[in-house]
């Protein structure tokens, strides 16, 4: 009985043309109280008369009693919805309730309640029909409630201190004042260091250097044959392209990428390999030219994805290697790449001399850690890059460490806010909602 009495008040206090103490009543969960913060300022600064309960409330004061009263003067109420908010009880739920009472209590196509979403989320049962404001998305969102309030009668609209002359749309430079200047020009005028899919190109800055590159110069320093292990995703085509250039000062590094080569056929696959070597040199190969090729030349043959090949094939190649390697030790350098360990190949026959054994060097290549994800992080601007620095374990579990899905991730996001004016308490809740979408692929 005393919530309608409540209600009634309120409608009498709106109908007398009073100026309220309430205007716009602004209803969060804890957790959001930045987000509705910064709510407030935005409506402040468009000259709109707001109420939040944390700014409210002061010692002494019983803080259901208040906000109930509250309720019962304000000319509308905004209830922040996000996913947080949907999970709690309490205090938030009460207001949502006393919100949707007064709602009931207007007449019919009346706006008194006004849920506004501060990131993706479902909309409460309890809501009904009504239509969600979907603030996350930006400006455009925020500019909406203006029409929600256009529908007010003239004494809410004062009590809200809306009127004609109010602009609900930011200037250039309010924007400038009220939201995160993310973005410099150099910034702007740049294109994302990070890469949606496939290898990163050689010199690309968000190639970040790892324990496995200094291994691999060490290897070709000391070893002729180089096994490079990696995982799927993990990165190991950039390093080749990387270290492609550098030995190129003092190798003649020829690529070839054997998934490329046609592998039905043991010919066409012999054919194929020789054009890619062939084509490096201008002249056509085979087994007894390239022995010819490595008493002039320094070579490092760089072989990436060498498990895709037939097994026949991949002993073929071995067992020739091996025996260059033996004509001319100090002109070859062979480095494989594979998803798979070498082990079932060094129990092979052309395996068993201990000797070609020991000129075997395996290097892993291992997911990212803690220190090369923050390396990525530092690539965005400060303002953004400090967010995620604090975000760094959610990172980590969402891309399962993969390099090419940490890059892939960030491509998006730097994409996602390259043209954005956020307030902080938007850009968080935005790179919170990044977060939570699906691992990728």
């Amino acid at each position: 009985m005393r919530q309608i009495a409540k209600i009634q008040q309120g409608k009498a206090a709106v109908a007398k043309d009073d100026v309220n103490p309430v205007g716009v009543l602004i209803a969060y969960a804890e957790q959001d109280l930045e987000a509705a913060r910064d709510l407030k300022r935005r409506m402040a600064a468009a000259g709109c008369r707001v109420w939040l309960p944390d700014d409210e409330l002061s010692p002494g004061k019983n803080i259901l009693f208040t906000l109930e009263e509250a309720m019962a003067q304000a000319a509308v109420a905004v209830v922040c919805l996000s996913r947080a908010a949907l999970r709690q009880s309490g205090r938030h739920y009460k207001l949502i309730r006393w919100a949707l009472d007064r709602q009931e209590s207007m007449p019919p196509g009346d706006v008194f309640t006004i849920p506004a979403k501060l990131e993706p989320c479902d909309t409460p049962s309890l809501f009904g029909d009504i239509v969600a404001a979907e603030l996350f998305r930006g400006d455009g969102e925020f500019a909406k409630l203006r029409k929600a309030f256009e529908g007010l009668s003239e004494a809410r609209k004062a009590a809200i201190g809306l009127n004609a002359s109010t602009n609900w749309t930011q200037s250039t430079q309010e924007k400038a004042q009220n939201a995160i200047q993310i973005w410099t020009n150099r910034d702007t005028e740049s294109s994302s260091p990070f890469q949606f899919i496939g290898p990163l190109e050689v010199g690309a800055r968000s190639y970040i250097k790892r324990s496995c590159d200094n291994d691999l110069c060490r290897a070709v320093r000391t070893h002729t044959f180089i096994w490079l292990q990696g995982d799927f995703q993990y990165g190991k085509t950039s390093l080749l392209n990387r270290h492609s250039i550098w030995l190129g000062k003092e190798w003649k590094a020829v690529y070839v990428d054997i998934q490329g080569c046609q592998r039905s056929n043991d010919k066409k696959f012999r054919e194929h390999f020789f054009e890619e070597i062939g084509d490096n040199f201008e002249t056509k190969i085979n087994w007894r030219s390239l022995k010819e090729l490595l008493r002039k030349y320094k070579i490092a043959f760089i072989l990436d994805e060498f498990g895709s090949g037939k097994s026949t094939q991949t002993l073929e190649m071995l067992e020739h290697f091996q025996s260059l390697a033996r004509a001319v030790p100090d002109h070859l350098r062979l480095i494989v790449s594979c998803r798979n360990g070498p082990n079932w190949l060094l129990n092979k026959e052309i395996f068993e001399d201990p000797k070609h054994r020991s000129v075997w060097e395996l290097i892993h290549l291992h997911a990212f850690n803690q220190q090369e994800v923050a390396k990525l992080i530092d690539l965005f601007p400060e303002r953004i890059s400090s967010l995620l620095h604090e975000r760094t374990d959610q990172i980590m579990r969402l891309t399962s460490y993969k390099p090419q899905s940490v890059q892939k991730k960030f491509f998006e996001l730097w994409d996602e806010l390259k043209s954005q004016a956020l307030s902080p308490a938007q850009l968080s809740v935005l790179i919170d909602s990044w977060l939570s979408s699906e691992e990728p692929k």
